[in-house]
């Protein structure tokens, strides 16, 4: 099946898309003319057109169309997917999550995904464009656009929460505010399951126990902790967690 999940921090490497852009043109060019004037053009086209790609690697990193379904599937081994009838995902933007845990999601009768759709973070990134990857893998998604913080959800109102690689983009306040709101509307024999980078805010690098603490400092129970290789030495995060009362 094929889905499409938007291009990722677009804002954030505009210039350099920007950039690139302009050298696969001058690139084009350069090669083109350097038939006629010898090789420094080619070298030169050449050379842009090396940049070029590096500039292209940044848009496609993660690719639009690729879907690591290894993490799903851990963190799904450690959720009470089986006997959940509502299932919320947290930030859900173009329902890469969602799709992710789809094979998993056969007993829910409400998939909820959650997201304010910020474009600023994924160019494309749509209600629509989630419910059709949601479709795609034969679910039916039910979509709210709303903010993480304050969920329009009822206390103890859902089996199973996932918050995959949501986190780390947003403000310490803003992180810490979805994961007290993930432990209010689960219930009290439910779970809240975490996908995590080693990273916060504007990309700085925390060590893995990071998110172990900020779990727990909403007062859930952190039941299941793993890390996983993600760049070089460090480390991607994937825990469960109960909710306080339980």
């Amino acid at each position: 099946m094929r889905y499409y999940f938007g291009f990722y921090h677009w804002q954030r490497h505009r210039l350099q898309l920007l950039g690139t852009l302009f050298g696969i043109a001058t690139a084009a060019i350069g090669l083109a003319v350097g038939g006629i004037t010898g090789v420094g053009a080619t070298v030169a086209g050449g050379g842009l057109a090396v940049l070029s790609v590096r500039g292209l690697r940044v848009l496609f990193k993660p690719s639009p169309w690729s879907l690591d379904r290894d993490r799903f599937d851990r963190l799904a081994a450690l959720l009470p997917f089986e006997s959940a009838d509502t299932v919320l995902d947290i930030g859900c933007g173009t329902g890469r999550s969602v799709v992710g845990f789809a094979e998993h999601l056969d007993h829910a009768r409400n998939i909820i995904g959650l997201d304010p759709f910020d474009e600023d973070i994924i160019l494309g990134n749509s209600p629509s464009l989630a419910t059709r990857n949601a479709e795609r893998a034969e679910l039916d998604l039910d979509v709210l656009r709303a903010d993480g913080t304050e969920i329009p959800i009822a206390t103890d109102s859902v089996d199973v929460v996932t918050i995959v690689q949501v986190l780390h983009d947003l403000p310490e306040a803003a992180a810490n505010g979805i994961l007290d709101e993930a432990a209010r509307v689960c219930r009290p024999d439910g779970r809240v399951g975490i996908i995590e980078l080693p990273l916060v805010n504007d990309e700085k690098p925390v060590g893995p126990e990071h998110w172990r603490t900020a779990t727990e400092a909403t007062g859930m129970r952190v039941e299941n902790f793993e890390t996983v290789p993600w760049k070089g030495d460090m480390q991607k995060v994937i825990l469960t967690a109960r909710p306080s009362s339980s």
